[in-house]
């Protein structure tokens, strides 16, 4: 019986923008001029240089950001670029809800379900993903990659989660928009996962979804 469901935030919950739109204009204030696409490949493999087994503490983005600098070339100050992005993300970064999550989250507050956000983001990142958003009334459990000291795909931030929660894994849905990331890590852990497709054609998974409201028939 599902008595819990944890989302995913970014791309489930929140429209986000790309990094690259973020990164761009800020690399420009310190004299850096990159094209937009040249600026999404290097965020690309900064990314998938991540396995999901390293520990992962508070300073995670600014290390990520590194990464990603290093790709694009940029050597000189790049740990004083790296830190400036970090400081100056949610001040660039505009976060919106999709228009199906509050309709969900209300119904599901009605039945007493438990809910919770799962996310490769930072505790410091927190406020703005679920406070600011108007997601604290809903969202009782929140984790964060530090707080598990391990990234999505791991099953340990997902287990983490489960614990928070109060619940065996058997007992959650987790709702996320990555099938690798979150269908594929979620299931192997003993949840019930669904992925919802924001764009494009649903991928072939058993439990594909466009709309959040679908998520009610899994309960």
């Amino acid at each position: 019986m599902i008595r819990g469901v944890l989302f995913d935030l970014g791309g489930t919950l929140l429209d986000v923008p790309e990094p690259a739109e973020i990164i761009a204009p800020l690399l420009e204030e310190k004299g850096i001029l990159k094209e937009l696409q040249e600026i999404s490949s290097a965020v690309s493999t900064a990314e998938s240089s991540f396995s999901g087994n390293e520990y992962v503490g508070k300073e995670h983005w600014v290390e990520w950001n590194r990464r990603v600098l290093a790709n694009l070339g940029i050597s000189t100050s790049r740990t004083d670029i790296a830190s400036h992005i970090d400081s100056s993300w949610w001040s660039r970064a505009k976060v919106a809800l999709y228009p199906d999550v509050l309709p969900l989250l209300g119904e599901l507050k009605k039945r007493d379900v438990q809910m919770g956000g799962v996310t490769n983001a930072v505790s410091s990142d927190l406020p703005y993903l679920i406070d600011r958003v108007g997601l604290d009334e809903f969202l009782t459990v929140r984790v964060s990659a530090d707080m598990a000291g391990r990234r999505k795909p791991s099953p340990r931030i997902f287990l983490h989660a489960a614990n928070e929660m109060g619940l065996p894994p058997s007992d959650i849905l987790f709702v996320g928009d990555e099938e690798r990331l979150d269908y594929n890590a979620s299931e192997s852990v003993g949840m019930t996962p669904v992925l919802i497709a924001r764009k494009g054609r649903p991928p072939l998974v058993r439990n594909a979804i466009s709309d959040l409201g679908e998520v009610l028939k899994y309960l």
